[in-house]
């Protein structure tokens, strides 16, 4: 069973920094058992997935009007950080006003970041990008789930399966403890990449 031979619409994970050698079939070679963690899922939102009158603006950290959207599409914005508005454009959150607490959000220009940032400007890659508590898990620690090594990659030929090893360059307010959120992409693909397990077994991978 060949390992992360890169399909186009995954081709993102080429970017990726580098994984242990001999990743894959397992833990790799030195790696930690965590134990369990709760596991969840997180996607860049569209707004064409979302109909209605653009009555909501979204602001930049300056409180300039970046766009108006719809208001379901804002409110999941708000949950998923990061989205894409219908004239193409990404946005990322940015932060919350320390006056009136309102979110506000950055445009994202760099192309090598499609789905938006992490935090400390880290490019999300779908199917590699987790979000942690960093109390728990540390930023930029590779970590291996078991139940996702050998799943089939969404999108992927055949015999193009998942090495189980994830990368953790985000947080979110709802993520605390002993509990993961994989970065899925969009939300088409949420039911391609289920581990069916509300809890899953983590590894943490030594460093280079």
């Amino acid at each position: 069973m060949r390992k992360l031979v890169l399909p186009a619409v995954l081709v993102l994970l080429a970017a990726a920094p580098p994984l242990p050698a001999g990743a894959g079939g397992g833990p790799p070679r030195g790696a930690r058992e965590l134990g369990e963690f709760k596991v969840t899922y997180y996607w860049m939102e569209i707004e064409t997935d979302h109909p209605g009158p653009a009555d909501t603006p979204l602001l930049d950290a300056g409180g300039r009007e970046i766009a108006r959207v719809p208001k379901r599409f804002a409110d999941r914005l708000a949950i998923e950080g990061t989205g894409k508005l219908r004239d193409g454009r990404v946005v990322n959150y940015a932060g919350r006003d320390k006056q009136d607490g309102t979110i506000r959000y950055s445009i994202v220009r760099d192309p090598k970041a499609p789905y938006g940032y992490g935090v400390k400007s880290i490019p999300l890659v779908p199917f590699r990008s987790i979000a942690v508590d960093r109390s728990v898990v540390e930023i930029g620690a590779k970590l291996y789930i078991a139940e996702a090594d050998g799943l089939p990659l969404p999108g992927a030929a055949a015999g193009v399966h998942h090495d189980g090893l994830f990368e953790a360059h985000d947080v979110g307010g709802g993520i605390q403890g002993r509990h993961i959120d994989i970065f899925i992409g969009t939300a088409a693909e949420r039911k391609k990449l289920d581990l069916k397990k509300p809890k899953v077994k983590v590894w943490l991978v030594p460093k280079p």
